[in-house]
């Protein structure tokens, strides 16, 4: 089941030009012969200079609109440390890619839950399972919990394919690992966002190809 990610809406302030400005200051005059606000009047050359310093706050504001919003920024280094990026085994050199991952930490839906973790894990072409102990306790069968409330462990499960095993004979004590599974750089970033009290337990499963 794809991961539904969520729209990124964006906000703006709309261009405006002196012009605007002069018409919106000209329309504040009163009515009346006494007040001539036509084109070469005084009144429509002071507003005219008051529209050009209005025009640049305006336009320095409205920069700061787009620069504050990760959608429409520009900026991406003040936002990727803002936000501890790049994140081990994220790191992307394209422009377009460091904006996703701007925009998906700072917009998409994040925290310990079910659907952030399977996202997680599509980033680095995985499908998994997620097992909450309060939900599926029977997935939790031998699992040393430590004295601590088992209400706040998780098992992220995924499958490993493999192209074939091999058996090897160890004469002594042995107590090297033959086989790693799984992905440290992904495991990272679940668990970077993962609350202290929740223990994430990941399980890999063997399938050979």
């Amino acid at each position: 089941m794809p991961v539904q990610r969520n729209e990124h809406k964006l906000w703006n302030l709309p261009r405006r030009t002196a012009e605007d400005f002069r018409h919106a200051l000209i329309g504040l005059m009163p009515r009346g012969f006494a007040w001539f606000t036509g084109v070469g009047g005084n009144w429509w050359k002071l507003f005219s200079g008051f529209a050009a310093g209005i025009l640049a706050a305006y336009n320095m504001l409205r920069l700061l609109v787009t620069e504050s919003s990760p959608v429409s920024t520009t900026e991406l280094m003040p936002w990727e440390s803002e936000l501890g990026l790049p994140k081990r085994g994220l790191e992307f050199d394209d422009d377009s890619d460091r904006k996703k991952e701007i925009l998906r930490i700072s917009r998409d839906e994040c925290g310990c839950s079910v659907n952030y973790i399977k996202s997680v894990a599509a980033l680095f072409g995985l499908e998994v399972n997620v097992y909450e102990y309060w939900k599926n306790p029977e997935k939790f069968a031998g699992v040393d919990f430590a004295g601590q409330d088992p209400n706040f462990f998780v098992i992220v499960k995924s499958d490993v394919m493999i192209g074939g095993i091999g058996y090897f004979e160890c004469d002594g004590y042995c107590d090297d690992r033959l086989l790693d599974f799984g992905d440290s750089n992904y495991e990272a970033v679940v668990l970077d966002e993962s609350p202290a009290h929740v223990k994430i337990l990941f399980e890999y499963e063997i399938e050979v190809a």
